[in-house]
């Protein structure tokens, strides 16, 4: 998606950016928000790179972590009927998905509940300690900080990209957060560049320029200065689906927002 702005509106668009995507924080609230989203960002990556099926689609990653979280949060499975009636319409499609699942050793139905296998765990538990998240096994099931977390937070903001009917890739989706990053740590609408992109996200440049030419979100908007034509920077856009991301990413410059100690669960 290319917006080409006036050079009259060029500024105002900026500045309107600015108060758009810093939600009204302080400077400090709007450092420590890009800190987490920084986290978030480097938590995104792992999964991304080390996702065993599907790691193309928002929709994808929403599924598995719905029965994933159920799973760690009350160790209890994941209806499969339930999980159908939260994609109305898209029946078919989460089928495919949990069948892909169940393949590939990443789920099991049983009675018609979906419970994540202990290799997914052991996978969760591998990329939840990489990216410095709390989990611990505790008599062979595991155990995550995972309601006040990093990753709590990550399937809270795909979840609002789904609901705001943005049906971009995954990788789309983390090039909004190191957007949402940089805006934020520099308390103002930056230049955020193509190359700047390639290096945060540790990608290709051939890639990127493959997934922002089929790019297809309303979250995010090219602007090409009207002093340089051959500048192009990429932005956040004021769709509703940011509006409503920045609640989230006001709550991730809280001070309550935080990896909390880890509490035992009855088995």
């Amino acid at each position: 998606m290319e917006a080409v702005v006036k050079a009259m509106d060029y500024q105002d668009y900026l500045s309107h950016q600015l108060n758009e995507v810093c939600c009204g924080l302080s400077r400090k609230e709007s450092i420590l928000a890009a800190q987490n989203v920084g986290k978030l960002i480097d938590y995104a990556k792992l999964i991304y790179r080390k996702s065993k099926t599907s790691r193309t689609s928002q929709k994808a990653f929403i599924i598995k972590s719905l029965y994933v979280e159920r799973w760690i949060n009350y160790r209890k499975g994941y209806p499969l009927r339930e999980l159908l009636e939260r994609f109305p319409g898209d029946e078919a499609y989460v089928l495919r998905q949990i069948k892909r699942s169940e393949k590939a050793n990443r789920v099991a139905v049983i009675n018609g509940v979906i419970e994540p296998t202990r290799d997914t765990l052991e996978d969760l538990q591998a990329v939840a300690t990489e990216a410095g998240l709390g989990c611990e096994v505790v008599q062979d099931a595991y155990l995550f900080n995972y309601r006040s977390s990093i990753a709590w937070l990550l399937s809270r903001l795909v979840e609002q990209s789904i609901e705001g009917n943005d049906h971009s890739t995954f990788l789309s989706f983390m090039v909004e957060l190191t957007i949402w990053e940089a805006n934020l740590a520099h308390f103002s609408t930056v230049q955020v560049t193509s190359s700047d992109i390639a290096e945060r996200l540790e990608i290709s440049k051939s890639t990127l320029s493959c997934l922002l030419s089929s790019m297809e979100t309303s979250a995010i908007t090219t602007l090409i200065d009207p002093n340089d034509q051959r500048k192009v920077t990429w932005h956040l856009s004021s769709h509703l689906n940011i509006k409503l991301k920045s609640d989230l990413i006001k709550y991730a410059s809280s001070s309550k927002f935080k990896l909390l100690p880890l509490k035992a669960i009855d088995h």
